[in-house]
């Protein structure tokens, strides 16, 4: 098992994307990526953090391609005190038929680290995973 880490976020979300930037163009999906200037970091073994992401992203680009139109998804972090936010955001009605089985996993890997993960929907917005970590110690 690998010892947790400091990881810079924002590297990390630049890093996953790019695992899945083969399945974003092929399913005409827009990418949109609003990273926080802070520079957040967490304490977690990567390898975890890219499959609780890349999980959600999959999710994302599945319900944004069922829908048949192009679709967005948008990925934020955010530093909030000692909390770092990342949200994984698509523009898929809460109608759609796409599969949401991403968060189980995805929490499961977060809670292990001490985050947690939630998902929150509108009708006409679409849907939204947020990821919540607690900020890895300044040395």
């Amino acid at each position: 098992m690998n010892r947790p880490e400091v990881v810079d976020l924002n590297q990390w979300i630049l890093r996953t994307t790019q695992l899945a930037q083969s399945q974003i163009c092929s399913n005409g999906v827009l990418l949109d990526l609003k990273l926080s200037s802070k520079s957040p970091r967490v304490l977690a073994n990567p390898a975890e953090l890219t499959a609780a992401l890349l999980n959600l992203l999959n999710n994302a680009i599945e319900a944004v391609s069922s829908v048949g139109t192009p679709g967005k998804i948008q990925i934020t972090s955010a530093v909030i005190r000692d909390h770092v936010l990342v949200s994984v955001m698509d523009d898929a009605p809460a109608t759609s038929s796409a599969p949401r089985e991403g968060l189980r996993l995805s929490r499961n890997i977060i809670r292990e680290i001490g985050g947690d993960v939630w998902m929150s929907t509108d009708e006409a917005q679409g849907t939204t995973f947020t990821i919540d970590l607690p900020s890895a110690p300044l040395n």
